[in-house]
Parts: structure tokens; C-alpha cells; sequence
């Protein structure tokens, strides 16, 4: 199956149904259609082609959907963006990806329009509700553009999306996703979620993020259902909209969970649609599972998965067994394995390297050769995630290999941040870690060595890098010190970091309790 087919799938046989709630706003599945086929059309006549790279800065929204399944019609590639990145990383993306056309939106041109400055491979700027001379208007295009289907060949093996996953080692990369990757990600989602047609499911999770591309809009859309839009998360606005709307599904991260459970208003909206709740992006405390299905009365989902597979791999199920702490099984088609740093199976109960193989496994890093062989070798994709299994396969993540600092479902990668920081002409040294945060799961924290001579602050120091890069990689804290502890190679050991804050937490522990 291809995404076009996906899309169309269940909504051709409820043209009149709603597809779209957002606000007050609703749109039928016929005129998603119409502006799905008037758009491709749009596109095609500016040059979009199977192959070419279409970059959407937009957030979650009507105009997110009508564009990016134009875009799949067209077999073109969707270069999503998420809309909390700044110029300097939008600069990167568009430029490494070879977007020949954005899409955004007034609020969000600005910070585009910094971004693709001097892009050379760049042809058109569409942009929602504005008009100017170095634009095209999103809404006047599909006006004034055909609603007959566009044909396009397409295989299962072409690329359809391609998400930005950073890493440890140096700029984000850029994660190939096929049709048949993203398609047999959804249908074995929706065979795990027990999908229905009456569908109506809460799309707060960025669409930007693979999480909310497959297991929200697209599973959403194959079965016939209704995408609630939230542009942004806010617990009683959540929790109002799963009365109102009498929503069925709601996915989020651990965060919005908690936020939730904690939120003085709780418990007095009606929620009693729900039959199904969702969690993933990092693991879940047990307690807000627990505590959140007890006051709402609707069993938690909890999975494992990541950019580069579609994103699932590992999930609980429904009939269960579920085990506390666990991510669940490998899903339906897909193998799931431990292995150690010789890419040898481990025993039952060995914690080791998570490593997945299936058709949910991206076809590569696109322009990294050097990435794609080594995370894909041996025929398996490795995780870079720690895990063991136990005798009934159910998999526990217990640590990760990377520095990766998981932010309320965001992955926020060290050397990035640290990169911005040595921008700054104070600087002489910094070294970046996540540290334990209640509700976050994950909090950035900066360690600094200042220059000779020179003076700064936590919050100047934070200030600059949230001027540069999106506010959730901007470190929360920022601590200075005198040297950086180093190994015998010159390598910062980031351990004796942990262990510096580690100290700190227990001294301020012991100082309250005195």
C-alpha cells in the first residue's frame, strides 16, 4: 500500500463525515480531498515531481494534512520541520535535504524566510494566510489549481518522508522513510490499537514527529476517523477537548501525562469516550501509568520506537499481559533482538544493544553512507538503546549507549547544544547532560568554563542559546566551573559530571532535611 491509497482508504465512503476538528473549524473528508487534489495539482504546475524534497514548517494543523498527503500524491519526499527550530537549523534541513519548495504559515514565515535565505536549490515559498511578492499564497494556489486526482507512479520501496533525527556525533540525520516503511508501520499499529471507523483521536503530538504522523494522522485517516488538532498542549484545553469532541484516543509523552494527573482541574472534565490512551518517546513512569488509568478509567499503551523504524517497534497490547515497566513485545513483522557489542544475541535477562529488523526499518541516512552502513550493519538497524528481554520476550530499556537527553519526548542531543555554546566568545569550555526532572523526565543541564577574564551569567549564558536553537534544547540550568573533568585522551568524561550532580542533589537533600 502506498500513502495515497492509505489516505483514501476508509474516508472515500464518508464523503460527508468529518476528517478535521480544529476549533471551531471543521473539514468533511470530501473537501480534504478536493484541497488534497487541487494542491497537488498546484504543486505539480511549480514543478514538483516523484523524488523532489517539499519542506513543511508548519505545526499541527488543517494545512499540515492538505500538505503533506499533496505532497505523497505527487511522489514527492515531505521534509517536516518542526516549528520550534530556529533559522540556523531550518538553514541546515533545507539545505541538506535539497527542499526545493516550504511550506509554512504567516505566524512562522519569519523564521523561515531567515533560514532558507542563500538556498540554492530553493524554487517557491507557499505560505498560509499571506500574501507578497516572493510568495505564493497557500489558499489562493489550491483555489485557483484543478481538484482532478494527479497520477504519479510511485513504488512501495520510494522515499516518502525524511525525518531529521539528530545524533551524538555531529548534525542531525536524515532518517528515509519508504512508502511501505510508514504504510506497514500504521496497518500493524492500527492492528494493535484495534482501530475503528468511528474513530476520533486527539493530535496534540507534533506532526512534524513521526510518533504523530504514524500512529495519530495516518492511522487516523485508514480507518475513517476524525483528527481532533491541537497546535499545542495545554492539559484543560486536552481534557475539555476529550469532552466536547467525545474524543476515543488520546496519544501523548510521559510529560503531557503528568501534567495531566497533576493538573488542579483533573478530574472535572467527562472523559468516559476515551477507550484507549497512548504513550511513547520515552519511558513512562510507572506511578503517573498507574495513577492516570485510575482516575480516568482507561488502560495506557506504552511502546518503544524511533525515527528511523516509523516509528514502532516494541509495544504493549490491549489483551496484555502488561508488566510494569515494560515496553512491551516486537510487533507483528517485525524482530526485535539483544545483542552485545560483537552483535552477538544475548541471554534472556543480559541487558545489551537493542537491534530491529522488519519493514518498518528505514532505507538508509539520506547522503550519509557512512551512517546508514554502520547503523544498519549486519542486516539489522541498532538502536543505540540498552535493553534486556525477559523469558516472555517482553523488553525492559534500561540505559542508553547515546548522550541523548530525553525532554518531554523530545531527544535533545548534547554536542548540538554544545556547539552553540562555543559560539559565544565567553566561552572556553562546556559540556551538556540530562538531569532528573519530575515532570520532563529530563531537564538539560550545562556545565561552563568561562574564558580568563571574561564574566557571564546563567541567564545571559541561556538567553544566547535560546536565540539560536528551539527553547527545549536550551539548557535549564547552567553551572560554571574551573576546568572540565578530562581522560587521558582529552575526552570530557561526562560520568564524573553525572556524579557532580548527583553530590549537589544529595547536599540540597540534606539541607532541607536538617
Amino acid at each position: 500500500m502506498l500513502i495515497k491509497d492509505l489516505f483514501k482508504k476508509a474516508g472515500i465512503n464518508k464523503l460527508d463525515d468529518p476528517v478535521i476538528i480544529e476549533g471551531d473549524h471543521n473539514i468533511k473528508y470530501s473537501e480534504l480531498y478536493d484541497q488534497v487534489n487541487r494542491l497537488s495539482n498546484g504543486l505539480k504546475s511549480l514543478g514538483v515531481k516523484a523524488g523532489s524534497k517539499v519542506s513543511l514548517y508548519l505545526p499541527n494543523s488543517s494545512e499540515f494534512a492538505i500538505g503533506y498527503y499533496a505532497v505523497q500524491q505527487l511522489g514527492a519526499v515531505v521534509v517536516p520541520i518542526n516549528v520550534l527550530l530556529r533559522a540556523e537549523e531550518i538553514k541546515y534541513i533545507t539545505r541538506h535535504s535539497d527542499s526545493e519548495l516550504v511550506i509554512t504559515n504567516q505566524e512562522h514565515y519569519p523564521e523561515m524566510k531567515k533560514g532558507i535565505a542563500g538556498l540554492e536549490s530553493l524554487k517557491h515559498v507557499i505560505v498560509s494566510g499571506m500574501n507578497g511578492e516572493e510568495i505564493i499564497n497557500f489558499e489562493g494556489l489550491i483555489s485557483s489549481s484543478a481538484n482532478s486526482p494527479v497520477e504519479a507512479e510511485i513504488t512501495d520501496d520510494d522515499v516518502a518522508v525524511i525525518i531529521y533525527t539528530s545524533g551524538t556525533t555531529g548534525r542531525p540525520k536524515g532518517a528515509m522513510l519508504t512508502q511501505n516503511n510508514i504504510c506497514s508501520n500504521v496497518m500493524t499499529w492500527n492492528e494493535i490499537m484495534r482501530g475503528i471507523p468511528e474513530e476520533k483521536m486527539i493530535a496534540v503530538l507534533p506532526l512534524a514527529h513521526i510518533f504523530g504522523q504514524t500512529c495519530v494522522m495516518n492511522t487516523c485517516i485508514y480507518n475513517g476517523g476524525t483528527l481532533i488538532i491541537h497546535s499545542r498542549f495545554d492539559a484543560v484545553e486536552i481534557l475539555k477537548s476529550i469532552q466536547d469532541n467525545k474524543a476515543t484516543v488520546f496519544a501523548g509523552v510521559p510529560t503531557m501525562y503528568s501534567y495531566i494527573i497533576n493538573h488542579p482541574d483533573a478530574l472535572k472534565f467527562d472523559t468516559s469516550s476515551l477507550r484507549l490512551c497512548v504513550s511513547g518517546g520515552a519511558p513512562i513512569p510507572v506511578e503517573v501509568l498507574t495513577k492516570f488509568e485510575s482516575m480516568y478509567k482507561c488502560i495506557v499503551l506504552e511502546g518503544y520506537g524511533l525515527s528511523e523504524t516509523s516509528p514502532v517497534n516494541v509495544f504493549n497490547t490491549i489483551e496484555g499481559p502488561r508488566k510494569p515497566a515494560s515496553t512491551g513485545i516486537a510487533i507483528d513483522r517485525v524482530e526485535v533482538k539483544i545483542f552485545d557489542e560483537q552483535d552477538n544475541e544475548v541471554p534472556t535477562g543480559t541487558a545489551g544493544e537493542i537491534v530491529v529488523k522488519g519493514p518498518n526499518v528505514m532505507k538508509g541516512y539520506y547522503k550519509d553512507p557512512e551512517a546508514t552502513a554502520l547503523a544498519l550493519r549486519s542486516g539489522w538497524f541498532h538502536t543505540g538503546d540498552m535493553a534486556y528481554k525477559d523469558e516472555d520476550s517482553h523488553v525492559f530499556i534500561v540505559d542508553r549507549k547515546k548522550d541523548m537527553i530525553l525532554k518531554s519526548g523530545y531527544n535533545v542531543y548534547p554536542r548540538e547544544v554544545e556547539e552553540v555554546f562555543y559560539t559565544n566568545p565567553k566561552v572556553a569550555g562546556v559540556a551538556v547532560i540530562g538531569v532528573p526532572d519530575e515532570l520532563k523526565g529530563e531537564e538539560v543541564k550545562a556545565f561552563v568554563v568561562l574564558k580568563e577574564g571574561q564574566t557571564a551569567t546563567e541567564e545571559e549564558l541561556r538567553q544566547y542559546c535560546r536565540s539560536k536553537i528551539a527553547p527545549y534544547k536550551t539548557p535549564r540550568y547552567v553551572q560554571f566551573l574551573d576546568a572540565l573533568p578530562m581522560g587521558s585522551t582529552g575526552k570530557i568524561l561526562r560520568r564524573q559530571l553525572r556524579d557532580i550532580e548527583l553530590s549537589r542533589t544529595k547536599s540540597e537533600v540534606a539541607g532541607s532535611e536538617a
